[in-house]
């Protein structure tokens, strides 16, 4: 990608505090990911700064064909400071209700144009920047993007395999979910999500 320069993030969480998570009260199901999932999380992750403050913050929901909601989707930018130097970039995070967990996940953050796509104008998102598969219970996830400094539209594209639990928390139906926001084609279900950098230095900050 030519205007994208990428750094997906993977939130601390995931790496040391699995069993302090709230998705890993089912401590008893959890399988240590695989070397090749592994070296998947490492290629296309590095940890998120939880002390990052954040401004211009947007919310939406993460839905499948039949518009049920998963869980929420959370996008943000860091705030610029003397001792960062990831300041404007943009923190892509999913929180999924109690009923899922995620099998796989994909996003893509950048310029629409840099996407790829199939020729029918849908995305190809087995190919998006961020790609993993976790053979463990996991219900929240954080992504740091650095994107284009002149860009002020990102697309926002995030793509997951979701399991629902049953009662007993057992993994049952496997049904694929995207953003909810504007339609790729109307072929094929798919959305995405244009996100509108304002300098941060005009709005207050999120803690």
């Amino acid at each position: 990608m030519n205007h994208l320069s990428f750094s997906g993030k993977l939130s601390g969480l995931l790496l040391i505090a699995l069993s302090i998570a709230s998705s890993c009260s089912r401590s008893e199901e959890i399988v240590a990911p695989t070397d090749k999932e592994q070296a998947s999380k490492l290629k296309s992750a590095v940890i998120v700064n939880s002390n990052n403050i954040v401004c211009n913050e947007k919310t939406s929901a993460l839905i499948n064909k039949n518009q049920e909601s998963a869980g929420t989707v959370k996008i943000s930018t860091i705030l610029p400071g003397p001792n960062n130097t990831n300041g404007g970039n943009i923190v892509v995070s999913v929180y999924l209700n109690e009923k899922w967990i995620i099998k796989s996940i994909q996003m893509f953050v950048g310029n629409k144009e840099d996407m790829p796509m199939a020729s029918n104008d849908y995305p190809i998102f087995e190919i998006f920047p961020v790609n993993v598969n976790f053979s463990y219970p996991e219900t929240s996830f954080s992504y740091e993007f650095s994107t284009h400094p002149t860009s002020t539209v990102q697309v926002i594209a995030v793509h997951a395999y979701l399991k629902s639990l049953s009662k007993n928390n057992l993994a049952t139906q496997t049904d694929d979910f995207w953003i909810d926001g504007i339609s790729f084609t109307n072929q094929k279900w798919g959305s995405y999500y244009n996100y509108i950098k304002i300098p941060c230095s005009q709005l207050p900050p999120t803690q």
